[in-house]
């Protein structure tokens, strides 16, 4: 916790058939004093828009950002020009005690029955790949025996 704006970012490329199909950035929001991810997310965006300001346009930002949906994608939709590959998914069932925007319930805030339904962890695709997205889905309803593992359920996204 001793940069400025905490965060850690893991950066692979994809290689198909010998070529760079696409970049991935993981990343994961720190919480030092504040509890949430805000600290970290100057640090996350200025290093996948360095990225994207090289010339890659296949880029897919994914991880824990530790901020909700309402704070987080359209800061990243807007500065960055990802898309949320989760607002693809037409009808999910509404999340009772959902926060902050939550569509899907991937952390589970304690050990509670009555912890909190939060969406923390996401995926954004550059345009380009958007338009090669084929599925999407995640948390506690497609992974029912995650909380056995961790505190988060997985979000994945399927290309074609």
């Amino acid at each position: 916790y001793k940069s400025p704006h905490p965060g850690s970012l893991h950066t692979a490329d994809i290689i198909i058939d010998n070529e760079v199909w696409a970049t991935i950035v993981g990343a994961y929001g720190f919480m030092p004093e504040s509890k949430n991810g805000w600290d970290a997310l100057l640090g996350i965006a200025n290093e996948c828009a360095d990225l994207i300001i090289s010339g890659n346009d296949r880029v897919i930002l994914a991880g824990d950002f530790n901020l909700w949906p309402d704070d987080l994608v359209p800061i990243i939709e807007e500065n960055l020009g990802l898309v949320d590959v989760m607002s693809f998914v037409d009808d999910l069932p509404e999340l009772e005690g959902a926060v902050g925007g939550s569509r899907i319930w991937t952390h589970k805030n304690g050990n509670s029955p009555n912890a909190a339904r939060q969406e923390l962890d996401f995926i954004f695709v550059s345009e380009e790949l958007s338009d090669e997205v084929t599925t999407v889905g995640g948390g506690i309803n497609e992974f029912p025996d995650s909380w056995d593992m961790s505190d988060h359920a997985p979000v994945v996204v399927d290309f074609g």
